[in-house]
């Protein structure tokens, strides 16, 4: 009876031991899962931090090369828009003096198409340079 009693209790102390390794194989698995979860995780991270520097670094040469380009547009513009404004300029002042060459033109022909207005002003002036000279010499007769 006792060495029933001693197999019985062996195989209990069997099955519970199986038990507790199953149990410690288990958590031993799990807690090696988590550790090599943990090592992916960490190992992504810094994968992830090398291509988020890749990715700025690209980020920045591309607004930088974008802020160079618009920079060489507003000079390029601004050039452009200087010569403009030169050539404006420039065209303006000749049509002022396309007008004002209109202009005297404009006067000489009315002075061809009227000559006896152009002739009796003509006439008036040389009236008025004879009567200064008749002024003249009678005021010189009158001192002497």
């Amino acid at each position: 009876k006792r060495a029933e009693e001693h197999e019985r209790v062996k195989g209990e102390l069997a099955e519970e031991f199986a038990k507790t390794k199953e149990e410690l194989e288990a958590a031993a698995t799990r807690e090696k899962d988590r550790h090599l979860e943990t090592c992916r995780r960490a190992v992504g991270r810094m994968q992830h931090i090398q291509l988020a520097k890749a990715f700025d670094w690209l980020a920045e040469a591309v607004m930088g090369k974008r802020e160079r380009r618009e920079m060489s547009q507003r000079v390029v513009q601004r050039m452009l828009h200087t010569g403009l404004a030169a050539a404006f300029d420039c065209f303006v002042e000749g049509v002022e003096q396309l007008r004002a060459h209109r202009e005297t033109v404009s006067r000489a022909v009315v002075r061809w198409r009227s000559p006896l207005l152009s002739e009796c002003f003509m006439a008036w002036g040389e009236y008025m340079e004879i009567r200064e000279e008749e002024k003249r010499a009678e005021e010189h007769d009158r001192v002497k």
